[in-house]
């Protein structure tokens, strides 16, 4: 929050770019690992930068007082961004990643995934997809991306209780999956 604070004080426009430039490096590579996650990384890039330009640009107007404000504040800008290009780019954007590409984002994570446990994963995610509801994109905008019934509903044309019922039917699959396959 300090930071946040010289920034607004910052008189001089050196100041100001050497005080953005910190909180930059300070919040920009959990950003971007979200970013990641969101989108293809295809886009990613673009939409990161449009972020933080934003971020950079409007920091003097950020009128809260605590750093979880500040960091809530710079997702949010974050999450429009990412929103802005799904509706600019289609729908495809939004769907989750097939899985090489997954793999490719759990590995630059520097998360380890014993090979046994890789199958499995695959098989399970495999299964999800041939079922009649889009399971797996569900499952995966929902409790890997965050995003809210409401968000769902409105990025795939769904009304609020389909994509609740939906989801509830699909985390019952998965369970269900879990449970003949352990």
């Amino acid at each position: 929050m300090e930071l946040v604070i010289k920034c607004q004080k910052a008189t001089n426009v050196d100041d100001r770019t050497k005080e953005v430039g910190l909180l930059i490096e300070l919040i920009g590579p959990e950003l971007q690992a979200y970013c990641l996650r969101c989108c293809r990384p295809q886009i990613a890039a673009d939409v990161f930068q449009e972020s933080l330009i934003k971020i950079a640009s409007k920091v003097c107007t950020f009128r809260g007082s605590s750093e979880r404000a500040f960091r809530a504040w710079c997702y949010t800008i974050l999450r429009r961004r990412i929103w802005d290009a799904v509706k600019k780019l289609g729908r495809r954007e939004l769907e989750p990643f097939d899985n090489e590409e997954l793999w490719n984002v759990i590995s630059a994570g520097g998360a380890e995934i014993a090979p046994g446990t890789r199958l499995d994963l695959e098989y399970a995610m495999s299964l999800l997809d041939k079922g009649k509801v889009p399971c797996r994109a569900l499952l995966w905008t929902y409790h890997i991306l965050g995003w809210d019934y409401a968000l769902i509903a409105k990025a795939t044309k769904r009304t609020y209780d389909n994509v609740r019922v939906a989801l509830a039917r699909c985390l019952k699959l998965a369970q269900t999956l879990i449970a003949k396959h352990s």
